[in-house]
């Protein structure tokens, strides 16, 4: 069995996509951009003029760097539904041994209400990586149980509707 963050991309209907920032992040890069280069053109500028130049430089600047970073180092690319034409959410839900034969026949049914209906817990014996639309049409689940400190998987992945 594979682990669902692997298993999750090779379903015909999800492809691994950039997940966009919001706009102010664009628009606080472009005005750091802008203060830069009003800043290196406007040598003799007021003393006014020159603190608010590099205020903007140092904050928009500051942004664009973050920016960079997210796209190179951060969780800048997710699991997107052609299905639903959005992104997918990632959750992990704890839960008790006791627990563990619910969970199994509400997968195994398919049945995302009867999931959603078990009692959960703060331990991670078992745990219930699910993955899901804004609207909740779309489901994959998979329970993975707690061994030696590594979670392991002991389902197939399953989609689950409501």
């Amino acid at each position: 069995m594979k682990h669902i963050d692997k298993e999750i991309y090779s379903q015909p209907n999800i492809t691994k996509r950039l997940r966009p920032l919001s706009i102010g992040y664009w628009v606080t890069a472009a005005a750091g951009v802008i203060c830069t280069i009003l800043f290196a053109a406007n040598q003799n500028a007021s003393s006014g003029l020159y603190a608010l130049l590099m205020l903007g430089m140092a904050i928009g600047d500051f942004v664009l760097l973050l920016v960079v970073c997210y796209y190179i180092f951060g969780d800048s690319r997710g699991p997107y539904s052609k299905e639903c034409n959005g992104f997918l959410n990632r959750e992990f839900s704890y839960y008790s041994r006791q627990t563990r034969p619910a969970l199994e026949e509400a997968l195994s049914n398919g049945s995302l209400d009867a999931l959603l209906r078990c009692k959960r817990g703060t331990i991670p014996d078992i745990i219930v990586v699910r993955y899901y639309d804004d609207e909740e049409t779309l489901s994959y689940c998979q329970l993975l149980e707690m061994r030696n400190g590594k979670e392991c998987p002991v389902s197939e992945v399953f989609r689950l509707t409501k």
